[in-house]
């Protein structure tokens, strides 16, 4: 029998149980539609993308997700970004979605977007977007449909080289939190786009940034830009062991308050406010290697 997972707010109540339960648990298809699992209030949902397709119509019917935020979806496969949007767009209150464990590749964010043109809201609602063990998407070049998000995760991507070219990242102008972990060949988190023109690449809400265990990881963006964080207040970079320098242009943080490198935490009173990114990761990288040691 084919089960899925949901997060209950407090409605759900079981076959011969009075009280509600509260919690994740594994509820299998058939006592749910059978009435011997009541659901009132569905808030999230963990589901193979083959087991939705033939129960979302039963769902909708008795209403089991008009109160959906979260949804993850797992084994999406090639070609599916219409049928998607047309699920999506029918979750008027989803606030975060997870992919996972699927072969999208970046063809598949932009036929979400070709089709989210025909149908804007469908992901316009989107406040967080989590992609975790997707082994061949390469990099989120087209991120039109996701312009409203304010959280960005992503895990375990291990074709990923890079996480958003620049044209993508200055759409992104609401996000408040990217984090990026254990992905094993990113080596850039922005990328430049062909020949052009080094320029001021604006991250005005952003207030956490983190970047765990990216053994390849060599810089945030191998670009000439000016990043501006005018928001950001705490910085996560560990077991990022290529990483010598934060990026090759600079990097304002105006309000940054804590900065995490390799277990070692540094709060704004201990660095020269007039010192930027590019000087802690560098003295960082110098503290891992060694390099301090050599010097003196």
């Amino acid at each position: 029998m084919e089960t899925f997972s949901v997060k209950v707010y407090s409605s759900v109540i079981g076959e011969g149980n009075k009280e509600p339960c509260k919690g994740y648990f594994d509820a299998p298809t058939v006592p749910i539609f059978s009435g011997k699992i009541g659901i009132q209030r569905l808030e999230g949902l963990k589901v193979e993308w083959n087991i939705l397709k033939g129960i979302w119509p039963e769902m909708f019917q008795a209403g089991f997700l008009n109160s959906l935020k979260v949804i993850e979806l797992l084994g999406l496969p090639v070609g599916c970004a219409h049928l998607l949007l047309d699920f999506l767009q029918r979750l008027p209150n989803l606030e975060k979605l997870v992919l996972s464990d699927s072969l999208m590749e970046e063809t598949f964010l932009d036929e979400l977007n070709i089709h989210n043109k025909e149908n804007p809201r469908s992901l316009a609602q989107l406040k967080g977007l989590v992609l975790s063990k997707l082994p061949k998407l390469r990099c989120m070049v087209n991120t039109q449909p996701f312009e409203n998000l304010k959280n960005l995760e992503v895990s375990k991507c291990h074709g990923m080289i890079n996480l958003i070219t620049s044209t993508a990242a200055r759409r992104l102008v609401q996000l408040t939190q990217i984090s990026v972990t254990d992905c094993e060949i990113i080596q850039e988190i922005v990328a430049s786009v062909g020949d052009e023109v080094a320029d001021k690449i604006w991250f005005s809400h952003l207030k956490y940034l983190e970047l765990r265990r990216l053994p390849c990881l060599t810089s945030f963006s191998f670009g000439y830009y000016t990043f501006i964080f005018q928001s950001l207040r705490e910085v996560i970079i560990t077991e990022c062991p290529q990483m010598k320098t934060f990026a090759q242009g600079r990097a304002s943080t105006p309000t940054l308050r804590k900065m995490q490198a390799d277990g070692e935490v540094k709060f704004e009173f201990e660095w020269n406010r007039k010192g930027n990114l590019n000087e802690i990761i560098q003295e960082s990288y110098k503290r891992f290697t060694g390099m301090d040691d050599e010097e003196n």
